[in-house]
C-alpha cells in the first residue's frame, strides 16, 4: 500500500504500521461492528501541527512576559551623553611644574574605562570615565567615579568625584619658564663651562647679565623626549652692551613628573663688549645742584637746568677704549648769588667739537673724569643698571692759586639720537 503521508507516497507493506522512510503511523488496531478488529488509518501529520502550534504559543507568550519585565541597559554611550556637559566645564587645575606653562588646561573628550554591577542591586551601576584636558605643555587625565541608578525606567547618576589624575607632556616648555630661568641657566655656564673675553680673562656671564637681561625664544624644540631650546640674550654692563645666544638641553624626568635641564652651551660672541650703543647723541636732565659756600657765600644758580648738556658720540675704539665727542654744557661764568635764582649773568654754554676722551666701562657706578678746561671739568658715572649721568663742575681759583669747584651740576642722560650711522667724525 501507499504511505498516507501526502509529502511522502511512497509504498509500503501492507501490514506496516509505520512507514519506514518518513515514520508517519500508518494502522491503528480498532474492534469492528462484528467484534473483530479492523485497521484504521492516523492522522499523523495533523498532530505533529498542533504540536508545533502549541510551541510556538508557549514561546511567543514568554518572550512577550521577558519584554515586559526587562530593564533598559546602560550603554556607554549613554553615559557619555549624560556626564559630558558636566565634565566639559570642569575647572581643572595643571600640574605644578617649574617649566609647565602656567594657562588654564581646556577639555578635550571623554570616554567610559568601565560599567560594573551592583551586589544584590540590578538597578544600579559603578561607572568610571577617564576625561582629557591639555594646554600648550601638558595633557592631564582625570579619572571620575559615579553611580547610576533606575529610576522610572531611565538611569539617572549621582555627582561624581575624582579618584586619580596623571599627566603627561603634550606640547614644549613654556617660552616664558625659559626666559624666567635664564639667570639659572648663566649661573650653569659659570660652573659647568666658563667663558672669557677676548683678552683671555675668564669672566663671569652673570655679572655682565645680571637682572637686567633682556631675552627672546629663537627656537623651541622641547617635548616629551625632552630636547632643546635656543635663546638670544642681551643686556647693557655699564655703557657697553652684551649679546649672544645659548643653546639648552632637556631631559623629561618621570620621577619629578617635570622636565629638567641637562646642559647650556653659550654662544663664542657671548662676553664680547660692544659700544655701539653709546653712539649717538645724549641730552641731560637736570637733578641735583651743588655750591661751595665753606669758600664763597654763595646761593644756588639753577642755569643748568634750563640748559643742560648734550654729548654726541661720534665714534668709538673698542681697542683703546676712547670716543671721539662733541660737549655742550653751561658754565657758570658769574660770581657769587645772595639768593637762589634760575639763571644769572654770566651763565655761558659752551661747546666744543671733536674730543678725544678715554672711557672706563669697568668703573661702574663711580665719577671719573673725561674733560677738563681751565672753567670747567666733565665727567662720566655709567651705572651698573646701564644708566649714564654726568657732572659738570664749573672751576674757580681760590686766592691760593689752587682750583677748586664752586658749582656744580648732575644730570641723568638720556639718548635722543640712536642712528645706525653715527655722525662722521
Amino acid at each position: 500500500m501507499q504511505c498516507p503521508n501526502p509529502t511522502c507516497g511512497k509504498q509500503i507493506a501492507d501490514n506496516a504500521a509505520f512507514c519506514p522512510y518518513c515514520g508517519s503511523k500508518v494502522l491503528v488496531a480498532a474492534p469492528d461492528a462484528g467484534g473483530g478488529r479492523r485497521k484504521v488509518r492516523a492522522r499523523g501529520p495533523l498532530v505533529a501541527g498542533a504540536v508545533i502550534v502549541a510551541v510556538a504559543l508557549i514561546a511567543a507568550v514568554a518572550f512577550g512576559i521577558a519584554q515586559i519585565t526587562a530593564k533598559p541597559q546602560l550603554s556607554e554611550e549613554a553615559v557619555i551623553e549624560a556626564l559630558e556637559p558636566e565634565l566639559a566645564s570642569k575647572e581643572v587645575e595643571p600640574p605644578t611644574g617649574t617649566w609647565f606653562a602656567s594657562e588654564p588646561l581646556e577639555y578635550v573628550s571623554s570616554q567610559v574605562d568601565s560599567i560594573s554591577e551592583v551586589h544584590n542591586a540590578d538597578d544600579r551601576k559603578v561607572v568610571i570615565v577617564k576625561s582629557t584636558y591639555e594646554n600648550a605643555s601638558v595633557t592631564v587625565t582625570v579619572t571620575y567615579e559615579t553611580v547610576f541608578y533606575l529610576e522610572d525606567d531611565a538611569w539617572q547618576y549621582q555627582s561624581f568625584s575624582p579618584v586619580e589624575q596623571t599627566y603627561v607632556p603634550s606640547g614644549h616648555i613654556a617660552d616664558e619658564a625659559l626666559i624666567e630661568h635664564v639667570p639659572s641657566f648663566l649661573e650653569f655656564v659659570d660652573e659647568e663651562h666658563p667663558v672669557t673675553e677676548p683678552d683671555g680673562d675668564e669672566v663671569s656671564l652673570m655679572e655682565l647679565y645680571g637682572e637686567s637681561f633682556q631675552a627672546e625664544v629663537l627656537d623651541n624644540s622641547t617635548g616629551e623626549s625632552g630636547g632643546s631650546a635656543t635663546l638670544a640674550i642681551s643686556a647693557m654692563h655699564g655703557i657697553s652692551s652684551y649679546a649672544g645666544e645659548i643653546e639648552v638641553s632637556f631631559d623629561w624626568d618621570d620621577e619629578a613628573g617635570d622636565w629638567t635641564f641637562v646642559d647650556v652651551r653659550p654662544s663664542d660672541d657671548i662676553a664680547f663688549a660692544s659700544f655701539d650703543g653709546l653712539l649717538g647723541t645724549w641730552t641731560g636732565e637736570f637733578y641735583e645742584e651743588e655750591h661751595n659756600d665753606s669758600i664763597y657765600n654763595l646761593a644756588a644758580c639753577y642755569g643748568g637746568r634750563a640748559n643742560p648738556p648734550s654729548i654726541t658720540f661720534k665714534s668709538i675704539d673698542e681697542q683703546a677704549m676712547t670716543a671721539v665727542v662733541d660737549i655742550t654744557c653751561l658754565v657758570h661764568g658769574h660770581g657769587s648769588l645772595d639768593n637762589p635764582a634760575d639763571s644769572a649773568e654770566g651763565d655761558e654754554v659752551i661747546t666744543v667739537n671733536d674730543v678725544l676722551i678715554t672711557l672706563e666701562p669697568d668703573r661702574l657706578d663711580d665719577w671719573y673724569q673725561v674733560y677738563e678746561q681751565e672753567r670747567y671739568r666733565v665727567f662720566i658715572q655709567t651705572g651698573s643698571d646701564g644708566t649714564l649721568r654726568v657732572r659738570i663742575e664749573t672751576m674757580r681759583v681760590h686766592d691760593t692759586g689752587r682750583g677748586q669747584a664752586w658749582r656744580t651740576d648732575y644730570f641723568t642722560m638720556t639718548r635722543v639720537d640712536s642712528s645706525e650711522e653715527a655722525p662722521a667724525a
